[in-house]
């Protein structure tokens, strides 16, 4: 082993120039790789070593007392247990002296909430509010969009439920309307924008806000005139649901069967295709295929036997199908619980229904879940919203875009090309935007009911005007109940600025830097 590799192969013809230019190759190679080799990057999944290589002696005043607490864990805030006063590690928020939206790159001090000295509450737009025990400092600055879904709602002139369609439900007027209408009594179709639509837990939470048959679509159904169309029609005057006819389910029953029995006969070892006996293999495998194939085949669910169409139908009754179909119930049940359920095969249940050996008697109790066939009448007809009452309209920022795109280039002085060529430069949510609204314009056309537009503008229509009456039915629906339940219900995301000053920047930058923000109100 200690001999040089050139002299222990004295058959290869090996110089002592070409080992030395291999041995600098080599040599280069080191050198090379050497600094790339020397620069390491932790990552996640990297693991520590327990000694970490430090002897230094831990600094004297390194300790829990180096940094002083700030003041906010000392001073405000109601005192909460006997020993929070004692206690250092306790941190007491301070009392709420104000509660502000964001408008633009500042804090609003129109949408906002102050608390006076005697307890009572003055907003920036509507003055003294007065003492409000059911509605939190934080809840009182969304006032404003609050007053406007009622300004809205009230706009309808709706003195009687009906169907109502909300464009924009997830702004916050639109979220205001669509649950103020809701809740008295209208069947409320929500469309949410497509900046928001894409939240499954909000497109949930805004169906559930809606009574039936009321419902929350995205916007990209409404660009579908048809299908939105139908939704409605649906909507006002609930889904047909003619009586059943039992005879129905026997004679397709019977036609299933027949097809089933024709493609699956009881000749071949399962309730398989002719295909899985096609031989395609080598001819070395052909003798002993078929055997391994009907071993193969055994576990599973056999043919079925020959059966008379005609006798099928002449022995056939309801309640034999009835009862034929509550034997597929226990069956399930011992399938799921890993119970013993031997062989049970469908077909020789009919099999023997149509040579007259059928003798068990139908069940009498069935099932909560289990459908029951010989029902002829609907238990519970399904709702209708009754007529169309009005359209309201909370834009979106992507209809606000499109909007002043489309209003720069002035279509109206436009050729039709001229205004087919600025749709196509609009992203695609502006363009369903635009397509939206004006399917929903259609709609209040066509039912001759007035569309009403809240929380913004939109060109050739008047916003509402929020009144006193407004701001009164903002009040009672934003009301907390002793159950904690409301007629009003925002997605508030609250910034504690009082305790942390940072706060009141970070809320600011969200609400301005957010591409895709999510369906929230920020409040400071």
């Amino acid at each position: 082993l200690k001999t040089p590799l050139l002299f222990s192969y004295p058959s290869l013809p090996v110089t002592f120039s070409q080992r030395l230019k291999g041995m600098l190759s080599r040599f280069a190679v080191r050198v090379v790789r050497r600094p790339t080799c020397s620069v390491a990057r932790r990552g996640f999944a990297m693991r520590y070593t327990d000694d970490d290589g430090l002897d230094e002696p831990t600094p004297p005043n390194y300790n829990l007392e180096s940094i002083p607490m700030p003041p906010s864990y000392k001073e405000g805030g109601p005192p909460m247990g006997e020993d929070a006063t004692d206690d250092p590690a306790y941190y007491r928020r301070k009392r709420i002296k104000s509660a502000h939206m964001v408008e633009g790159l500042k804090l609003s001090a129109r949408d906002s909430a102050t608390v006076t000295e005697a307890g009572t509450i003055v907003h920036g737009r509507y003055g003294d509010l007065g003492v409000l025990d059911g509605i939190p400092v934080e809840y009182a600055a969304l006032l404003h969009p609050a007053a406007e879904g009622a300004a809205a709602f009230r706009s309808l002139g709706a003195t009687e439920p009906g169907t109502i369609v909300v464009y924009g439900a997830s702004q916050p007027a639109g979220l205001a309307a669509t649950q103020l209408a809701s809740a008295a009594g209208n069947a409320v179709v929500a469309v949410v924008g497509s900046e928001h639509n894409g939240f499954d837990t909000l497109m949930d939470s805004i169906n559930g806000f809606t009574k039936e048959p009321g419902c929350c679509v995205p916007e990209e159904l409404a660009t579908l005139k048809k299908n939105f169309y139908e939704l409605l029609e649906s909507t006002m005057k609930g889904d047909k649901c003619d009586a059943i006819d039992t005879e129905t389910y026997l004679s397709d029953f019977v036609t299933n069967t027949l097809d089933y029995a024709e493609a699956f006969p009881n000749t071949r070892p399962a309730a398989v295709g002719e295909h899985y006996l096609e031989f395609w293999g080598m001819d070395k495998d052909r003798e002993h295929f078929r055997e391994n194939m009907d071993a193969y085949l055994d576990q599973f669910t056999k043919g079925s036997p020959p059966i008379n169409g005609d006798a099928l139908k002449a022995k056939l009754n309801i309640d034999i199908y009835k009862a034929m179909k509550a034997k597929f119930n226990p069956q399930m049940t011992k399938v799921i619980t890993g119970d013993p359920h031997g062989e049970f095969n469908a077909a020789d249940f009919v099999s023997d229904i149509s040579e007259g050996k059928w003798e068990d008697p139908a069940p009498e109790h069935t099932s909560m879940y289990e459908f029951v066939v010989d029902r002829k009448e609907v238990a519970e007809l399904p709702k209708s919203g009754g007529p169309m009452k009005g359209c309201i309209v909370n834009p979106t920022p992507e209809l606000m875009n499109a909007i002043a795109k489309l209003g720069s280039l002035k279509l109206s002085q436009k050729t039709l090309r001229e205004k087919a060529e600025a749709l196509t430069f609009l992203s695609d949510g502006e363009r369903n935007a635009i397509t939206a609204v004006t399917t929903i314009v259609q709609v209040a056309k066509d039912h001759n009911v007035p569309l009403v537009v809240t929380g913004g503008s939109l060109p050739g229509y008047k916003s509402t005007e929020v009144t006193d009456e407004d701001v009164q039915e903002a009040l009672s629906a934003m009301d907390i109940d002793e159950d904690g339940s409301s007629r009003l219900n925002y997605f508030v995301q609250v910034y504690r600025a009082g305790d942390f000053p940072i706060y009141e920047q970070y809320a600011i930058h969200r609400q301005n830097a957010e591409r895709l923000a999510g369906p929230r109100q920020f409040v400071v």
